[in-house]
């Protein structure tokens, strides 16, 4: 077997993060008495984006994060409610929630003891281990690698840097990262040198020059590129 060490991402690979937010938009909303319309979750997605890519452009830190896109958010629909006090709200909702995408268990459970695993995620680290812990495959890795608790988002070289350093004698040649997102997992671990498998469920077309190794539809795929 060629690859020793699999790096799994989180949300959009293995956990189905859209129905997890979408879940605790609702909820903050109705705390709040508010609506929780098409336009406002719509709006909502495309601040969320935007700070995000701030993030992992290292243009803002997490803190900053987790109010900035509800302060958008409520300068844009003009309600006066103190930004951070919904973040909060939000980011408590929102670690509840933990959905994994069909095939990820039956996956994660065939590679475990065939192969070494770790989750490496961009997120906040309160919300991230409490979902992932929640989870039925949170056992079988052998670490969970959080942007928010190390400092460096992917694509940054370093979160990577880091999680290698848990695996003493491994080789980049002997490793793979598994993610949905083209700048962030994919150009990460090209830039750091390992292999990449790109997780496109929607088989969208890739025109940003970005170039996995692999590319599969069905996260049951890995399987094969694996063994």
């Amino acid at each position: 077997m060629k690859y020793k060490v699999a790096l799994f991402d989180a949300d959009g690979t293995l956990f189905d993060y859209d129905k997890a937010e979408l879940e605790a938009l609702q909820d903050t909303c109705e705390s709040l008495q508010l609506e929780c319309s098409i336009n406002f979750i719509e709006l909502y997605k495309k601040f969320n984006s935007g700070v995000w890519r701030d993030f992992e452009s290292k243009k803002i830190d997490t803190q900053t994060l987790r109010w900035k896109r509800f302060q958008l958010l409520f300068d844009e629909l003009k309600i006066d409610i103190d930004p951070k006090y919904v973040s909060t709200l939000y980011l408590d909702y929102l670690s509840q929630k933990s959905y994994l995408f069909d095939g990820a268990e039956e996956l994660i459970k065939n590679l475990y003891q065939r192969i070494k695993m770790s989750i490496i995620t961009n997120g906040i680290s309160e919300v991230q281990r409490r979902r992932i812990g929640l989870s039925a495959i949170n056992i079988f890795f052998d670490h969970i690698i959080i942007s928010d608790e190390v400092g460096s988002p992917k694509p940054e070289s370093m979160i990577f840097e880091k999680t290698l350093k848990f695996y003493k004698g491994i080789e980049k040649n002997n490793v793979i990262i598994i993610g949905d997102n083209l700048e962030s997992d994919i150009k990460g671990g090209i830039n750091f040198g390992i292999d990449t498998c790109w997780f496109n469920p929607n088989k969208i077309e890739n025109d940003s020059g970005i170039e996995a190794n692999f590319e599969i539809s069905d996260i049951r795929e890995c399987l094969e590129i694996i063994d």
